[in-house]
């Protein structure tokens, strides 16, 4: 199938290759769109189509569990925590070094407690309280992607709850019930777009819909057998249903909401049509699948790496930039995927052994560094450029040299008053940030 492919995970007889296939269409989507090529201003929406496989692959496996009376709370949330959490860690761990690296103070103290968040499934709520997902000041953030783990992991506390009770008191109508619920959100998700965009982007019951959904297909492939022909229909129109929205969507397009239901509904009909023969080939052939299996590792890096290399090059990148961050970033998700993601992937969370205490060891490290580096004001001794990063606070330093504030207007004497000035700048407050360096090449 691919040189992915001797894991447990693929080895087992329920593997369906189709839908890792149709994640590496997701994680490539949102490639494209956050290395900044125009042509896909949609290309968030490949997160979308994330959410309906999390939602299809979990509803199966709490479900089945729950059926057959083998289902444990704490277990499936330690399992969604090995799945997770160390291929995270490693990502925060590069984060904290090259930002340590490079960042100003101010801007190291805003990722620091947004790695914090990060840490406890909870950067979402951060930042649907600081900024919306499309806004400039979130550009220098290496940790804004997080929030769509956010939500899945705090999906993962409450739908466990909901299938167990549905197998329990209603099994018979659990596909509705969850159809049902997956309704109620998306018409929340669409009142909050207008009423609250900000959180309706961010915050969980706003996007339960998706996952819901694709829960709902769950339901759908057991009750519902497809001939071939049906398949390749449903295959092909799926996969326009995801691309179309790629290339039509933008930062203007109203979202979640129902604009969010044309990707949702396209990966619902890519999941049930997953191993049609030759339009299915698109998700099923070997490129595909192992992408889709790297894909947790290549989304978490990606966003890394696009935001260090704006920081540190100030530009913007070329068209070779781009495609030299997207190598980049699958060669380094690989990396991660073999060495991380699928060598850690079924520690035992809640038990004593080798891997554990290497897991909880980088978690303590990670967090004792993040919040050490709050407490320091984002550490600024790491900087020598006094003229310009000797300030904790950006805003301040802003305010103190380049207008605002307490400012001083009229003239700014720099170097022996005594003598008659070699040069003069004549400007507003924008002027004053010459005379920083004017002050510095004089001394």
């Amino acid at each position: 199938m691919s040189v992915f492919s001797s894991t447990a995970k693929t080895n087992s007889s329920n593997y369906q290759p189709g839908v890792d296939g149709l994640r590496a269409v997701a994680v490539m989507l949102v490639l494209l769109f956050h290395v900044g090529f125009s042509q896909v201003s949609g290309g968030f929406v490949g997160v979308d189509v994330f959410f309906v496989i999390s939602g299809y692959l979990i509803t199966g496996i709490i479900y089945n569990a729950a059926s057959e009376n083998r289902f444990s709370y704490m277990g499936f949330m330690g399992a969604r925590i090995a799945r997770l959490y160390p291929a995270l860690i490693f990502t925060l761990i590069v984060t904290f070094i090259f930002c340590f690296l490079l960042y100003s103070p101010s801007d190291f103290t805003r990722v620091a407690k947004s790695g914090l968040y990060a840490l406890a499934s909870a950067s979402n709520i951060y930042f649907s309280n600081s900024a919306g997902y499309f806004d400039t000041s979130q550009e220098t953030n290496p940790l804004l992607h997080t929030w769509s783990l956010a939500v899945e992991q705090q999906f993962y506390l409450i739908w466990p709850i909901l299938i167990v009770a549905s197998v329990k008191f209603a099994k018979k109508i659990t596909g509705l019930v969850i159809a049902v619920i997956a309704i109620i959100s998306l018409i929340a998700s669409q009142w909050a777009i207008t009423n609250m965009q900000v959180e309706a982007y961010y915050l969980m019951p706003f996007r339960v819909f998706e996952l819901g959904f694709g829960g709902v297909a769950f339901f759908i492939s057991k009750k519902v057998k497809l001939s071939e022909k049906y398949k390749e229909l449903m295959m092909f129109a799926g996969l326009l249903m995801i691309v179309i929205p790629a290339f039509t969507y933008s930062s203007m397009t109203p979202f979640p909401g129902i604009n969010a239901m044309l990707p949702v509904a396209g990966a619902v009909l890519c999941i049930l049509s997953h191993d049609a023969k030759y339009c299915g080939f698109v998700i099923n052939n070997r490129a595909s699948v192992g992408v889709g299996l790297i894909s947790y590792s290549v989304y978490l890096i990606h966003w890394p790496i696009i935001i260090f290399f704006k920081y540190w090059s100030s530009k913007e990148p070329s068209i070779s930039d781009k495609f030299l961050i997207i190598a980049s970033s699958l060669f380094v998700g690989y990396l991660m995927y073999v060495f991380i993601e699928n060598r850690f992937r079924k520690i035992k969370i809640f038990s004593f052994n080798k891997n554990s205490y290497l897991f909880y060891a980088f978690s303590f490290a990670i967090l004792f560094s993040f919040s050490f580096s709050l407490l320091k004001d984002g550490m600024p001794s790491r900087i020598t450029d006094k003229s310009a990063f000797g300030f904790v606070d950006d805003k301040t330093f802003h305010n103190q040299n380049f207008g605002g504030g307490d400012t001083p207007q009229g003239e700014v004497i720099l170097g022996d008053k005594s003598s008659s000035p070699s040069i003069i700048i004549v400007g507003d407050s924008l002027a004053r940030q010459y005379s920083l360096s004017v002050s510095e090449k004089m001394k």
